[in-house]
């Protein structure tokens, strides 16, 4: 089983995949560190259509500084997601996808420059908790993620008003690490993040990213159906309701 796979079968046997997968591909793509925090998803469901009965899609991107990004879309009705993360170049490095009400998940993943596939089906117990957890709005969820980080005052950023957040810890590779998040106070959303390396005593700036939030209707038809024109491998091997152990 490869690592991509392994985390996110890991991840969405844990029931937090989407949160916690933008983290774990961010972190991947630009070689920042992992922020040590758990995203705290709201409980209450938020209303999963718009006019006409229309899907409410949820659409969020964080663009590094590097050109690289993020891109997550989550279908309120249906439960279904898809996350995107893309280098520099602009050549997608992996697509995860959720269907099928939570039961099945397609990894394609860029390997030596070519996309690869695979599907798997989810144990029916982990599968019944995501059917709760993908209808739960991925942007109320962004408004307390952030909830128990230290505020360190306030600051006009891109001519908005926003509050700053700070985050320190030690990581085993790049040893001090300092975030700085800005909450926009008219939104309560998370817009720009900094991240600091601690390098001969003094914080160097190593990332910068933004983040965007929008609600869509108008989305193609193949959103969560479209495998980036790889060969899909059919995953057969038997799966634990439970994540294998990290030891």
């Amino acid at each position: 089983m490869s690592w991509k796979k392994k985390a996110a079968w890991a991840l969405a046997t844990a029931g937090v995949v989407s949160i916690c997968l933008i983290s774990l591909i961010t972190y991947l793509a630009s070689n920042s560190p992992l922020l040590a925090q758990k995203s705290t998803a709201s409980n209450q469901e938020v209303n999963n259509t718009v006019g006409n009965g229309q899907s409410k899609i949820e659409h969020i991107k964080v663009l590094n500084k590097d050109g690289s990004y993020i891109e997550t879309w989550r279908n309120l009705a249906t439960g279904e997601e898809r996350v995107d993360t893309v280098d520099a170049a602009n050549h997608l490095q992996n697509r995860t996808i959720v269907t099928e009400n939570g039961s099945r998940i397609y990894v394609i993943s860029n390997v030596e420059g070519k996309l690869v596939g695979e599907t798997w089906k989810l144990p029916e117990a982990i599968a019944n908790e995501n059917q709760k957890i993908y209808k739960l709005s991925l942007i109320e969820s962004k408004k307390t993620q952030y909830s128990k980080l230290e505020k360190v005052g306030k600051e006009k950023v891109n001519g908005k008003e926003a509050v700053k957040l700070k985050h320190t810890d030690n990581n085993p590779r790049f040893g001090e690490v300092t975030r700085f998040v800005f909450i926009d106070e008219t939104t309560g959303l998370p817009f720009k993040t900094e991240t600091y390396h601690k390098t001969d005593g003094k914080d160097v700036l190593v990332n910068e990213s933004t983040e965007e939030y929008n609600v869509i209707t108008d989305v193609p038809e193949n959103l969560f159906k479209d495998f980036a024109g790889a060969e899909i491998k059919e995953v057969t091997e038997e799966m634990n309701d439970k994540p294998a152990s990290n030891g």
